[in-house]
C-alpha cells in the first residue's frame, strides 16, 4: 500500500517485491544537480528510478536513453530502491541490480510510472519484472 509523505505530497511505492532477497551496488554519490526543484525549492530522488552511471564523475546519474546526463548514462545501472531528500547535495546511494521489481512503480526520469523501455529491461537483466 502506498502512502503519503508528507513533505513532498507524493505518493510512495515499495518498488521492491521481495525484501529479503535481492542484490545492490557498490554505493556512489547520486549528482542531485540534475534534479528538479519543486514548488519549495526541494530536490527528491524516489524510489523506483532507473539510474545510470557518468563515467567521467563516477556519480550516479537518472537513466537517459540519449545520453543526456553525461557519459554513460544511456546504460541501466539499477533502480532505486529509498527516496532521499537532495536539497543540500549528493548523497550516496546503492541501487537494487538484482532482485524482483514492481513494474508498475519504476520509472525513468521525466517519464510516466510503469514505462520501462526495453533496453533498461535488457541493461537490467537481473531484474525480474513483475
Amino acid at each position: 500500500m502506498p502512502t503519503i509523505r508528507e513533505r513532498t505530497h507524493r505518493q510512495d511505492f515499495e518498488v521492491m517485491m521481495d525484501a529479503h532477497h535481492f542484490s545492490i551496488r557498490e554505493s556512489r554519490l547520486f549528482d542531485s544537480s540534475y534534479l528538479a526543484a519543486n514548488s519549495y525549492s526541494e530536490r527528491w530522488l524516489y524510489k523506483g528510478m532507473i539510474v545510470a552511471k557518468d563515467t567521467s564523475t563516477n556519480k550516479f546519474v537518472p537513466y537517459s536513453a540519449s545520453a543526456a546526463y553525461g557519459t554513460g548514462s544511456d546504460t541501466a545501472l539499477g533502480v532505486n530502491i529509498e527516496t532521499l531528500e537532495m536539497t543540500y547535495g549528493d548523497i550516496g546511494i546503492a541501487p537494487m541490480w538484482h532482485g524482483k521489481v514492481r513494474e508498475a512503480y519504476a520509472f525513468v526520469y521525466g517519464g510516466a510510472r510503469g514505462t520501462i523501455p526495453a533496453a533498461v529491461k535488457t541493461s537490467l537483466d537481473d531484474v525480474e519484472w513483475i
